[in-house]
């Protein structure tokens, strides 16, 4: 007997979903002859693990469960606990409801926050499953942040060369017109220098920086993961004793900012503009924090609603894409009963920024 079974969400083709929502997804079966069904199942599945290594090579590893779901699709009318399905393609419609509390989807080496939906088809010969992934957002709009987003921001650091013996000093400036962005949205930023040691700086870098911090609850371990999204670099032969630079980061899809959401998972961005110099001097490293949100800044909602949507607002939908730096995620889920059928890299929006009139 040939066959085969899917799952595909309704009207989402892409597969996206936001924390509250309830989604509407079908099972979709496919045989060549009549064939006896004794079960047929959907096991909805979202967790947050953890997983790492410390230098004593013991492993800290943490999950928290999120949703755990079974749904039975088999509804029998003759008393039996088994269907018969005619040759061809069956569907076979069902939902489900993503907690509130659920943190956006993340892949990275040492973390995930992953959500899955398996479908187990099982006949008198044959037991067959399909286990796709599915992205969940918990939205963060910008307007209602506690901080003003909207506001400038500025911060300098300062660093005495030889170990700090020497009265001269290179000071680094940054500053931005912002902090609170989304994916697409360009991050302008301006670092001045102001050399007056004798050392030179032989590269500067400006990059955005995602910081995933990892914890455990039973020993309380914690491991920082760092992940570049946006870099420049200028070499020594274009940075003088005084220098002034412009620079636009593009941010590139990816998941808002989220502390306090999941115990063991935060996820934090900032601007790093980091000074290299010559000789043994250590470098010199300026963080400029920024918010990442789904909602951008001067935004209003056009209509209150049950379940979040970017239809809801005096904006162009976003465009949704794959998170770039997530396809290089090497961690494995810890359950082989929801391996995946395929890579799946979640996708999130990227914002063209036009306002509706």
């Amino acid at each position: 007997m040939n066959k085969s079974c899917g799952i595909e969400f309704i009207g989402n083709p892409q597969k996206l979903c936001f924390s509250g929502q309830k989604v509407r997804a079908r099972a979709i079966v496919l045989v060549d002859k009549p064939t006896i069904v004794r079960q047929l199942l959907i096991k909805v599945r979202g967790s947050a693990g953890v997983y790492w290594n410390d230098l004593e090579k013991e492993g800290h590893m943490d999950e928290i469960l999120y949703i755990d779901e079974q749904i039975p699709l088999l509804n029998p009318d003759n008393g039996y606990k088994y269907i018969a399905l005619n040759p061809g393609r069956s569907t076979f419609d069902f939902t489900f409801t993503i907690p509130l509390g659920c943190p956006t989807s993340f892949e990275s080496k040492r973390g995930r926050v992953r959500y899955l939906v398996k479908l187990v088809f099982v006949t008198n010969f044959i037991n067959s499953q399909k286990c796709v992934g599915f992205t969940v957002i918990k939205p963060l709009n910008l307007n209602n942040h506690g901080v003003n987003l909207a506001l400038p921001f500025c911060d300098d650091k300062e660093k005495k060369m030889w170990l700090g013996l020497s009265n001269n000093k290179i000071v680094i400036n940054a500053k931005v017109p912002k902090t609170g962005f989304v994916p697409g949205e360009g991050i302008p930023i301006e670092v001045f220098i102001h050399n007056k040691s004798s050392s030179d700086i032989w590269e500067l870098s400006i990059k955005l920086v995602l910081r995933a911090i990892h914890r455990t609850r039973s020993h309380k371990s914690t491991h920082k993961e760092k992940i570049s999204l946006a870099k420049i670099k200028y070499t020594k032969a274009q940075i003088g004793k005084k220098s002034c630079f412009k620079e636009m980061l593009m941010i590139p899809p990816t998941p808002p900012s989220y502390e306090d959401v999941c115990y063991i998972f935060d996820v934090s961005y900032s601007v790093d503009v980091t000074a290299i110099f010559s000789g043994l001097h250590s470098e010199l490293v300026l963080k400029v924090p920024v918010v990442i949100g789904s909602i951008p800044l001067g935004v209003t909602e056009l209509r209150k609603a049950d379940a979040f949507s970017f239809e809801n607002y005096n904006m162009e939908v976003p465009e949704i894409a794959e998170a770039p730096f997530m396809d290089k995620s090497k961690f494995t889920e810890s359950i082989e009963e929801y391996l995946l059928d395929m890579k799946f890299i979640p996708v999130f929006p990227k914002f063209n920024m036009k306002v509706k009139t």
